[in-house]
């Protein structure tokens, strides 16, 4: 199964205003944030991605390359602003990936500007905060994003890479999504 379709099919087993876990192996888990983030917009969802993995730049380019409209799509980089990015259209730039509790404060920040009652938040990726924070601080940040995205009625999408996040956590993060979506590599192939 390809990893559009999975996703697809997997959604779609859950209830509107869901948090979901996906756990994808590191080389596929791009594709698979994208065909999320796409998804989600040809809901109708207005969303924001917040990235600690890969530049804004990159990332808009490569959803441009694949045809996804990101008009109803803001943006949290978290790593840019280190190798100089400053400022860009849709683009919030956090100093420091960190800095967790400017990231909490921009993520308020950007859903109380959404007018639209159809939002989302794809996180990419937990994983990649561990790089920066302490499994204790992304703990901390984690469940307070999925209680505000509850609180808020707002979809959440967050991302991890296998085998990389530290046991403890893991089990927290699935207790508290509504589902755990793990892909392997029989089912990741990269189709929009």
């Amino acid at each position: 199964m390809k990893s559009k379709s999975k996703v697809s099919e997997e959604f779609e087993a859950v209830t509107d205003k869901f948090v979901v876990l996906l756990n994808t192996p590191p080389e596929k888990y791009f594709d698979t944030a994208i065909n999320s983030t796409n998804l989600m917009l040809k809901k109708g969802k207005t969303g924001v991605y917040i990235t600690a993995s890969r530049p804004y730049r990159f990332i808009t380019r490569e959803m441009q390359k694949r045809s996804v409209d990101t008009k109803n799509l803001l943006f949290i980089d978290c790593i840019s602003f280190m190798s100089g990015e400053h400022s860009a259209g849709t683009c919030t730039y956090i100093e420091n990936p960190a800095s967790l509790e400017e990231i909490s404060m921009h993520i308020g920040s950007l859903l109380s500007g959404i007018e639209s009652d159809e939002k989302f938040i794809i996180m990419d990726s937990i994983s990649t905060l561990l790089i920066y924070n302490s499994p204790g601080s992304v703990k901390e940040f984690a469940m307070f994003l999925i209680n505000k995205l509850r609180l808020e009625g707002v979809d959440g999408i967050l991302l991890a890479i296998e085998k990389e996040l530290p046991e403890d956590l893991e089990q927290i993060l699935i207790a508290m999504c509504d589902k755990s979506i793990i892909f392997d590599n029989l089912d990741t192939e990269p189709q929009i």
